[in-house]
């Protein structure tokens, strides 16, 4: 604002009080200005990361008002099956369970960006419905954790299954437990970028009275699967209706059942495994491409055969294992280095020259290797082989199998 005076004047503006001054000469022009009124401070930006609290009648609600980047906290209570029905193409996000929350199955329904804390999920077992699973990663969905879960019941405890073209990515199953399905454990089918990692799969459920009509029972079973890591995994099967009493001649489901005849499983890295005591080998392959076997401890086998490389594999390399024998070695592109105990008859078959050591590993009751076991120092360091162990030690020298003494 301009004003024009000639003589001493008081002016008076808002918020602005002005003593006069001797003016300038007559016509001369005095400038007074207003003071500019100070701008708002800005109202501060939400922070990320917002928690917000679910109960068993509010989970689906809040999670559809969760952003990425929120925590949705279950508190205690039984919380039905969700069908997921937000998706988060940018962020993720947390799904974080208290002690007390139990939640009777998991859909992701095609949605993406969770990460699902600490949460028990438990369903009735099932032995003949394969729809019926714990939890399911239903393709296009991606970006998608499970860690620190506990997983029962269902037919398949923790099941990915991708149609064509609308393959699960970016998947992980991390410091868990998985047991007590009426199938296989673990399936995955039609998912690309897996991680399964430390976790604990373990006792399935068998039921005997169905006799032929039992599904078998893996603890991991892949069937169109790629670019995939099974590393620092304990597996086993001690408890329950069909466990593992002793070396037979049949078997009720492998430890690690690969099924590239029902689809590709390529570019799979298979390391640091413990697989004990189940009923069925350890590693069973069929039509494996590009799969690495690496520094796992495979024993117990139920018909004595530890790693099974059969028909339609190709570029299998298998390093470093303690296991009781490796059957189907034509199948193989690189094999050195594994321990075969006792000379291990392989179900008749011809034991594997190119893994040249035989004998008592002389292992610890929880495997690892004694003082005077003769396995250390024999492995390979060759690309690829583990820098850390099954309980994440550092491999400072070369040791066969998971654990290091």
């Amino acid at each position: 604002m301009i004003r024009k005076t000639t003589g001493c004047a008081l002016v008076a503006l808002a918020a602005v009080v002005a003593a006069c001054a001797p003016g300038p000469a007559p016509g001369g022009v005095l400038l007074i200005t207003d003071t500019p009124a100070p701008t708002p401070a800005p109202t501060p930006a939400p922070t990320p990361g917002t928690g917000l609290q679910a109960t068993p009648s509010t989970a689906l609600a809040t999670i559809d008002q969760a952003n990425a980047g929120d925590t949705v906290t279950f508190t205690t209570g039984s919380y039905p099956k969700l069908v997921l029905r937000k998706s988060f193409s940018s962020g993720r996000v947390t799904v974080k369970c208290q002690s007390g929350a139990v939640i009777a199955g998991v859909d992701s329904n095609g949605m993406s960006g969770y990460t699902f804390d600490g949460c028990r999920v438990s369903t009735p077992v099932e032995y003949t419905d394969i729809s019926k699973r714990a939890v399911e990663i239903l393709g296009p969905s991606s970006n998608i954790t499970w860690q620190n879960a506990t997983i029962t019941g269902g037919f398949i405890g923790w099941d990915i299954y991708g149609s064509s073209g609308q393959w699960a990515k970016n998947i992980r199953l991390v410091d868990s437990d998985v047991s007590l399905s009426g199938g296989d454990l673990i399936h995955t089918n039609g998912v690309d970028g897996l991680l399964i990692e430390h976790n604990n799969l373990h006792d399935p459920s068998h039921n005997a009275s169905l006799g032929s009509a039992s599904e078998h029972h893996d603890g991991w079973q892949p069937q169109n699967t790629t670019n995939a890591t099974f590393t620092r995994n304990h597996v086993w099967w001690t408890s329950g209706t069909g466990h593992y009493t002793g070396t037979t001649g049949s078997y009720l489901g492998q430890g690690i059942m690969i099924s590239g005849d029902g689809g590709a499983v390529q570019n799979v890295v298979i390391s640091n495994n413990l697989i004990e005591h189940y009923n069925g080998r350890p590693i069973d392959m069929v039509g494996a491409v590009g799969v690495k076997v690496v520094n796992n401890t495979l024993l117990d086998a139920g018909d004595g055969i530890g790693i099974t490389v059969n028909g339609g594999s190709s570029a299998v390399e298998v390093w470093n294992n303690i296991t009781t024998c490796v059957y189907g070695i034509g199948q193989t592109t690189y094999e050195a280095n594994n321990w075969l105990i006792n000379n291990a008859p392989c179900g008749g078959a011809a034991i594997d020259g190119q893994s040249a050591y035989h004998g008592d590993p002389a292992l610890a009751p929880d495997y690892r290797p004694t003082a005077s076991s003769p396995v250390k120092g024999e492995g390979s360091t060759r690309t690829g082989t583990p820098t850390i162990d099954l309980d994440g030690a550092t491999r400072s020298t070369p040791v066969l199998g998971a654990r290091l003494g």
